[in-house]
């Protein structure tokens, strides 16, 4: 469970918080400082990062940019290639186990403050003006009638964090193919598609297989908060004991609350699954082509090669960490 609204983790200094440390489930935790200095932490879909907030009277806040977050190395995490089923992997022996949101990472006491309202309680976690070619994703603390108020709702929107995550994969592979397609390789050095259109071909499969498990997702997401059908529906679809855990529960409300943690727990890992075998698949495309073929290029088309080879093998890298926060929600 996430720290109270009204709780704070004590640290030293600023100094004792890096944000490379801290994982997608630990967005929610709030710390305080010797001088009473409040932060917060949220994610930026344009960095992948997370990033630590100042708190500020009034419910204002700023980022705290510090020289050492941008020298942090991003450590590196094999990638399975072997199977259809790729599992979620386990945490690499040189990165930082994320941990639990109720540890501190400091490893100091919590703070009660419970005459003092959290101001920031509302603060929107994803403070990027991304230009995703489609519609934002539908929040996950909805502000429908029906469910009710967000008092009401859990304080864990984790999965929504993980829906917006893979919901701006599909301009990354726009990225990555576009400066593929232009470096021209296929048409200097051979295609070995039967139809001559290898870049073709994988946008084509990859819309197809991927974005079909995360349209998927989103709209059960969509769906259970904002318009949800009869829960009998739902109880149909899912075990013997999910579906007593869910009848145990008294309050209407909140048995679409449970059930949309079941739901999300068991779409959302599929969704990472199922990018991971394409974004590997997109890899060994690039593999194809030797140093000597890149060689036969012109210099810009040689870099735009290049560039967008190296944006897979990043791709790679942040897909890797962010499936090890999916098994660890998953597993809470």
């Amino acid at each position: 469970m996430n720290p109270k609204s009204n709780s704070y983790i004590r640290i030293k200094t600023i100094d004792d918080l890096d944000p490379n440390k801290f994982s997608i489930n630990q967005i929610q935790q709030r710390f305080i400082d010797g001088n009473k200095q409040k932060y917060g932490l949220r994610f930026n879909k344009d960095t992948r990062r997370i990033e630590i907030l100042k708190l500020l009277p009034n419910g204002e806040f700023e980022v705290v940019l510090r020289e050492k977050d941008s020298d942090t190395p991003r450590p590196k995490l094999e990638m399975n290639l072997d199977a259809y089923d790729v599992p979620l992997p386990e945490s690499s022996p040189n990165e930082p186990v994320p941990q639990s949101p109720s540890v501190s990472p400091v490893g100091e006491e919590i703070v009660e403050e419970p005459k003092e309202p959290l101001v920031h309680e509302g603060l929107d976690l994803d403070i990027s003006n991304t230009s995703l070619p489609s519609k934002p994703i539908p929040r996950a603390i909805p502000r429908s009638k029906k469910l009710g108020t967000p008092k009401e709702l859990p304080s864990d929107t984790i999965a929504e964090q993980f829906l917006d995550i893979l919901h701006g994969f599909d301009a990354r592979v726009d990225y990555i193919l576009k400066n593929l397609r232009e470096s021209q390789i296929f048409e200097a050095t051979g295609d070995p598609s039967e139809n001559q259109d290898i870049v073709g071909n994988f946008r084509r499969e990859y819309d197809f297989h991927v974005g079909k498990e995360i349209k998927d997702a989103l709209k059960i997401h969509e769906e259970i908060l904002s318009n949800p059908r009869p829960l009998i529906f739902y109880l149909s679809k899912i075990t013997t004991d999910q579906k007593n855990e869910i009848e145990s529960i008294e309050d209407e409300k909140q048995k679409f609350f449970a059930l949309h943690s079941i739901e999300m727990k068991k779409t959302i890992p599929k969704c990472f699954q199922i990018t991971k075998i394409f974004v590997s698949q997109l890899l060994s495309i690039f593999n194809l082509k030797s140093e000597s073929q890149i060689r036969q290029l012109q210099f810009l088309n040689q870099e735009l090669y290049r560039d967008s080879k190296n944006a897979v093998i990043f791709f790679t890298q942040e897909l890797d960490k962010v499936m090890v926060d999916v098994k660890n929600w998953i597993e809470s």
